[in-house]
């Protein structure tokens, strides 16, 4: 079941299945430099594919109807 939101923030947080991301050594390789921590970086990395998930899901729901 899709459900649509206006926007992002209506959307509920959701944990990413960590057999379908990037490690946390492989995100530092394409951040370069930073100072962030390991957890900020797994944070960003579900919301990161989280959006996409949802961009995914909106473009084959389109090719659906």
């Amino acid at each position: 079941m899709i459900v649509k939101h206006d926007k992002i923030d209506d959307r509920p947080h959701q944990t990413v299945n960590s057999s379908h991301t990037l490690s946390i050594e492989e995100c530092k390789k394409y951040l370069g430099e930073t100072d962030l921590t390991d957890k900020e970086i797994m944070e960003l990395r579900d919301v990161i594919c989280s959006f996409i998930d949802g961009i995914l899901d909106n473009y084959f729901d389109g090719l659906v109807q």
